[in-house]
């Protein structure tokens, strides 16, 4: 081309006349410096409107990437909460099964419990009625003027009294049934002979058999059985008041002559006569053949 336009100008300038050189030199103008400086001016403003525009596009571009990364972080997110959904899910399950598990086995102790309140109850009723029952004993021998032990000894000594008074009765009527006729006067029998006396500390015999030295008529200070005698055969029980009854719970003398029921003799505070013992006389000695019973209490 450049070779094509060189030829070109070559004819042309052959073509020019004097005339057409003339006339060209007439028509061009030199370009002023202001124009210049204009066309400059708007290719820098071009220049910085591109240059504004590129930066607008890489912007946009950046923002692109970061809402796309966002879309990608937020889709991962998202299944991230899924899992986490289906976790306190599983876990709200699990607590709720536990709480049931809970609620039965509460339910099956309160049951348990409910019924051992019925019966704690039950036996609450049978100890008051018992209380009742040994308050009134309590508030009759009160009323009478006697402690409880004082009450139960009484009313010991009232049956052995009324055992005897049958006896005697029985007694005067065998002898009036079957009158004697023509015996002699040694023949006739003889009333019973009684006596009343106490005995001391037992003494042992062997590991099964146990005796009272004497009968006392009257209380000594060793004295610890208050003592009923029919001829040879002697009915015993324990002395009433807190000395011998402290001895009575305490000493092992005492023990081979009475039997003990109820609470533990350290817990006792006082005692009823269940049974007499019984005693037999051999020479100078009483041999203990039947232990007294009693019943210690609180």
């Amino acid at each position: 081309m450049t070779g094509c336009e060189e030829s070109n100008a070559a004819s042309n300038d052959q073509q020019i006349t004097p005339d057409t050189q003339s006339e060209s030199k007439a028509e061009v103008k030199p370009i002023e410096s202001n124009e210049i400086k204009q066309v400059l001016d708007s290719v820098n403003a071009l220049g910085s409107q591109i240059k504004a525009i590129s930066n607008r596009q890489e912007t946009n571009a950046d923002k692109l990437n970061q809402v796309t990364e966002e879309i990608s972080d937020f889709k991962a997110s998202s299944n991230l909460y899924d899992w986490i959904s289906w976790a306190v899910a599983a876990i709200a399950l699990l607590t709720a099964i536990i709480a049931l598990i809970n609620f039965n086995s509460v339910k099956k102790r309160a049951n348990r419990h409910r019924k051992e309140i019925e019966e704690l109850k039950c036996k609450v009723n049978s100890i008051e009625q018992k209380t009742v029952t040994s308050v009134t004993r309590q508030t009759r021998a009160t009323n009478m003027g006697l402690n409880g032990s004082e009450y139960n000894s009484l009313a010991s000594r009232i049956s052995l009294l009324e055992r005897q008074l049958v006896k005697i009765e029985r007694s005067k009527e065998s002898v009036s049934q079957n009158p004697v006729h023509g015996n002699p006067i040694s023949n006739i029998c003889q009333p019973v002979k009684e006596q009343s006396g106490y005995f001391g500390l037992p003494n042992k015999i062997s590991m099964t058999e146990a005796y009272f030295r004497r009968l006392s008529d009257i209380r000594e200070a060793d004295s610890r059985f208050a003592v009923k005698v029919k001829n040879d055969k002697a009915e015993f029980q324990p002395l009433e008041g807190t000395r011998y009854f402290n001895d009575l719970i305490s000493s092992d003398s005492i023990k081979m002559a009475v039997d003990m029921q109820g609470c533990v003799p350290s817990e006792a505070t006082q005692m009823r006569l269940i049974r007499f013992g019984e005693a037999k006389k051999e020479g100078d000695r009483w041999i203990i053949t039947q232990k007294a019973i009693i019943e210690l209490s609180r």
